[in-house]
């Protein structure tokens, strides 16, 4: 991923500054969560948009997975320290 500016504030938008973004960080912030309780929210987050934003948290290292469920794989999310 390349960043469009060097500016720090400009770089966290880019990654956390979209609507399902923050309502993600919002709910997780509240404790872990799985896939189905983020899927529920009341905004209702369709599942591609979940999954992407998903990836997208995880990659930059503002959420954390952990397997529960090793068939079918499923995992919990929640905000590491940096996330916080």
């Amino acid at each position: 991923f390349e960043y469009r500016s060097d500016c720090p504030l400009a770089k966290t938008l880019e990654v956390i500054g979209d609507r399902w973004s923050l309502i993600i960080i919002r709910d997780l912030a509240y404790g872990p969560k799985t896939y189905s309780e983020l899927e529920s929210s009341p905004e209702k987050i369709t599942t591609n948009i979940l999954a992407n934003r998903l990836k997208k948290l995880t990659t930059f290292n503002i959420v954390e997975k952990t397997l529960y469920q090793e068939k079918p794989k499923r995992y919990t999310y929640r905000l590491n320290n940096k996330g916080k």
